[in-house]
């Protein structure tokens, strides 16, 4: 998913009131003077509820069983 180009990982962005799905932030690491470049995926594990499919894109297709997997262990 993160190998994407920008313009479709954006079309699963999350949203201000909805964390799931793609974003990316600027953060700083431990009080240095450093900035720290950030993409992330969230998305709901448990319980299975909480999961938005459709915030994730097919071409990445293993990525339920592999979700689904995690959760079990």
């Amino acid at each position: 998913f993160f190998h994407l180009p920008i313009e479709e990982k954006e079309a699963y962005a999350n949203e201000p009131k909805n964390p799931i799905g793609y974003g990316s932030k600027l953060g700083y690491s431990d009080g240095e003077d450093k900035s720290d470049w950030q993409d992330y995926y969230y998305n709901g594990l448990w319980p299975p509820a909480t999961r938005e499919m459709t915030k994730w894109p097919i071409q990445v297709s293993d990525f339920t069983e592999a979700m689904d997997e995690y959760r079990r262990e």
